[in-house]
């Protein structure tokens, strides 16, 4: 998924990424590929959380 990710982040100025997972670790994993790919590239990363 972290190349997957990679690919996204370099190929677009902006991304948005909507999770709708009742897995969380599924989630997590990743959310947390998503924020080290943004890191590695040298990009800005929001990340915003909503509970229901």
């Amino acid at each position: 998924m972290k190349n997957q990710f990679a690919q996204l982040i370099q190929n677009n100025e902006s991304v948005h990424i909507y999770y709708n997972i009742d897995d969380m670790r599924s989630y997590l994993d990743n959310l947390v590929s998503y924020i080290v790919s943004g890191i590695e590239q040298e990009r800005h990363t929001l990340v915003i959380e909503v509970k229901d």
